[in-house]
């Protein structure tokens, strides 16, 4: 840290210069001011130096979430939506203050939970695939993952699936984008999370869900119900995938949150129960709760209507089913 703040003293008194990241493809400037680019690349450059790579990914962590807060996009907001010029003409947030704010919430979080991890004895080893989960069982499924995740050989599965629209409800990749280009992430791939997104294509099959089908009609824009269709058939290969490597009388943890479509609710969780029990899942049990803080704002505007607004995910359901 000493060295750190070092360089952005001498940095903001002119007497250092820093090496900026090729952002030639991009139009860096138009979300961030010179002064940022230049303080987001000292900090990214002593990151880098860090030779312990859980420590360094630990500060990857909270410069990533430091890129969007000094950003120029709207806060509150899933796309890339910029600020007004009025206001992005005030915006001037202490770059390295945001950063280092972001590093003492994430320390104390750090501390609760390896606290609650010692104090209850748990032990557990994690490994990350980037992978598909709809290709497991195929050769387009990393070769690691495929060893440790064969048929029949997890007892537990907790996750929480993508919400299924990138246009109004969650952009992942246009969330993340810029954070991921500062890190050094291809601009090519980071163009394609949602397109690779569960219904990112769009597909025409028909499922068995008698309560999506019903959902569909009720979408009178045939685009975007074709979208919701998409999403539920990607949903439901994963489903299946998820079936076949979970042990008998195995558990599957679904946390959800309902959308709105064309101002239609969608019910995610009866659609995945009737899902599930076509192939094979007992619904055991369901919770539902108010999500108490979220990165996702309250209210959008679906139907691209100024003016007109409706609630998006203010709740989560938690769907428990057992094979």
């Amino acid at each position: 840290r000493r060295d750190l703040g070092r360089d952005l003293g001498l940095l903001r008194f002119k007497q250092l210069k820093v090496e900026i990241p090729d952002f030639s493809e991009i139009n860096i400037s138009y979300w961030f001011k010179p002064y940022m680019i230049e303080e987001l690349a000292l900090i990214k450059r002593h990151l880098d130096d860090i030779k312990d790579s859980k420590i360094r990914e630990f500060f990857y962590v909270c410069f990533s979430s430091t890129v969007r807060l000094v950003s120029r996009t709207r806060k509150g907001e899933f796309k890339l939506y910029r600020m007004p010029e009025e206001e992005w003409k005030r915006f001037r947030p202490d770059v390295f203050g945001v950063f280092e704010k972001r590093v003492n919430d994430s320390i104390s979080k750090m501390g609760e939970f390896f606290e609650f991890v010692s104090k209850n004895k748990l032990k557990a080893k994690s490994e990350i695939f980037e992978a598909n989960a709809s290709k497991l069982f195929t050769e387009e499924f990393p070769e690691d993952g495929r060893k440790k995740l064969a048929e029949e050989s997890v007892n537990l599965i907790v996750t929480s699936p993508p919400y299924g629209d990138s246009h109004t409800t969650v952009a992942y990749g246009q969330f993340s984008r810029y954070s991921l280009i500062w890190l050094g992430y291809d601009k090519g791939k980071t163009l394609e999370i949602d397109k690779k997104s569960l219904g990112g294509q769009q597909k025409n099959m028909d499922i068995n869900s008698k309560t999506l089908n019903e959902t569909l009609i009720k979408i009178r824009n045939k685009s975007r119900a074709r979208e919701v269709n998409s999403f539920f058939v990607d949903l439901n290969e994963c489903l299946r995938k998820l079936y076949r490597v979970l042990l008998p009388k195995g558990h599957a943890c679904f946390v959800l949150g309902n959308r709105t479509v064309n101002k239609v609710k969608i019910p995610t969780d009866e659609i995945i129960t009737e899902l599930g029990k076509s192939i094979g899942f007992e619904r055991i049990g369901i919770i539902h709760r108010r999500i108490p803080s979220k990165r996702i704002p309250w209210k959008s505007s679906p139907t691209n209507i100024p003016g007109q607004k409706v609630e998006t995910i203010s709740r989560e359901n938690i769907i428990i089913l057992r094979k």
